[in-house]
């Protein structure tokens, strides 16, 4: 029989399965690059924890445990100048842990090893002035963790192992209380996400014992519980980001036991998930920071393969992995990190890591894929036939990229196929 020749086996075999290979080519990698030197070069600032655009620069934010907290600034995502360095005033200062722009001054929260945590501000970007008191009265406030703006006020959350506080300003310099500190539980020792959303102020805690919760306000100060005990998980040890966009909010997950969670929703109470195992990959512990960018949910994972990058449709709940796939490599090519702040400008995504100080950004993630189809000769005009209304014709559709696919794979082993059967028939000759 034919078959019986091992050779034309071979032959079938491997070149299906190099068919297989050519057709199954993954997608293009967006433009990516690191856009400054690993830590701008000192070797102690070992993340980048806060970025936000203000009056033409990106700033950046340091994490430095042994000289202090930096501030870096570029107008070109090329030449970075320092603006802020020492930890501001002293070195127990060692990491800026949000930015935020609020009527004209782009506001610093940073975290503090004493004395507890300060929030300053500058209109210039090089001049910084404190604003409000050490640890907001309080050396257990020791990270002002997350801001947001609503109602004309600025608010910032903190972590305190007494439970986390929610302070708020109207013009910058005096502060108020906006909150029970952990909403009546200690166990809530941080805020660790803060954000606006269709007529409310959310706020999502870390509480690992119990599970995190979700509040919100629409006063600013009256606060209602939205969902407990980590909606249903208890792993969920934390609300971490919380992004919206479109009618739409998405909150994610901090859980280290069956990957972190992330939900939608477009009333602020009923939830639906978009993933409840770190899409795929339980290693995906924790999703810490989110950022809107055309349309779309932007999220950064822990991973100790390297982090992952996915966008998210909070329509619909598509999603998309951008980086930690065949295309960009997990983590930008370091194991065992994470996405430590994120943002946007100018159709960009930047990503700032905790590993080696590093700051990427990303491109083209707004540009939508368009055929280009070439213009055809007008026709001449022909009588038209009475239409056809019992069997309506169908407009052709086009071929999809998975369709194109599967035709290859068809014609590369038809041909091969007909190759080995005329190999087999020519030496079944010979032999004869």
């Amino acid at each position: 029989m034919i078959w019986r020749n091992k050779k034309i086996f071979f032959v079938v075999f491997a070149s299906l399965f190099a068919a297989l290979s050519f057709g199954t080519q993954s997608k293009a990698a967006y433009p990516y690059s690191q856009i400054n030197s690993n830590g701008f070069g000192d070797v102690n600032n070992t993340m980048v924890t806060a970025l936000a655009y203000y009056d033409g620069y990106m700033y950046a934010g340091t994490s430095n445990s042994v000289t202090g907290a930096q501030i870096w600034r570029s107008s070109d995502d090329t030449n970075w100048q320092k603006v802020v360095d020492g930890g501001l005033t002293r070195t127990t200062i060692n990491r800026v842990q949000s930015l935020i722009v609020f009527d004209g001054y782009l506001y610093a929260g940073t975290v503090a090893s004493a004395l507890g945590a300060e929030i300053w501000r500058t209109n210039d970007g090089t001049n910084w002035q404190q604003v409000g008191e050490d640890g907001m009265g309080s050396v257990t406030n020791n990270n002002m963790h997350t801001a947001t703006i609503f109602d004309n006020y600025l608010y910032f959350s903190t972590i305190n192992g007494n439970g986390a506080e929610i302070w708020r300003s109207a013009n910058g310099t005096d502060w108020e209380l906006a909150n029970t500190p952990g909403f009546g539980k200690p166990q809530n020792s941080g805020i660790y996400g803060i954000h606006t959303f269709d007529g409310y102020v959310y706020a999502g805690t870390y509480n690992p014992g119990q599970g995190a919760e979700l509040w919100r306000s629409s006063s600013g100060t009256d606060w209602e519980l939205v969902f407990d005990g980590g909606n249903g998980n208890i792993n969920d040890r934390s609300i971490n980001g919380l992004g919206s966009i479109d009618g739409y909010m998405v909150v994610t997950t901090w859980n280290n036991v069956d990957g972190s969670r992330v939900w939608r929703t477009s009333d602020g109470q009923n939830f639906v998930e978009v993933t409840d195992d770190g899409f795929g990959d339980i290693n995906n512990l924790n999703f810490p920071r989110v950022t809107n960018l055309c349309q779309k949910i932007f999220t950064g994972s822990s991973n100790v393969a390297g982090a992952e990058l996915w966008s998210i449709d909070p329509t619909n709940g598509v999603t998309e992995q951008i980086v930690g796939d065949d295309t960009i490599p997990g983590g930008f090519g370091t194991l065992n990190n994470y996405i430590a702040s994120i943002a946007t400008y100018n159709d960009q995504l930047y990503i700032g890591l905790n590993s080696n100080g590093q700051l990427y950004w990303i491109n083209d993630l707004c540009v939508e894929e368009v055929e280009d189809i070439p213009e055809e000769e007008p026709e001449e005009e022909m009588p038209q036939q009475p239409a056809n209304t019992d069997t309506p014709e169908s407009p052709a559709l086009p071929i999809t990229g998975l369709e194109f696919i599967y035709a290859e794979i068809m014609v590369v082993f038809v041909v091969c196929f007909v190759a080995a059967l005329h190999y087999s028939y020519s030496c079944t000759i010979k032999r004869r």
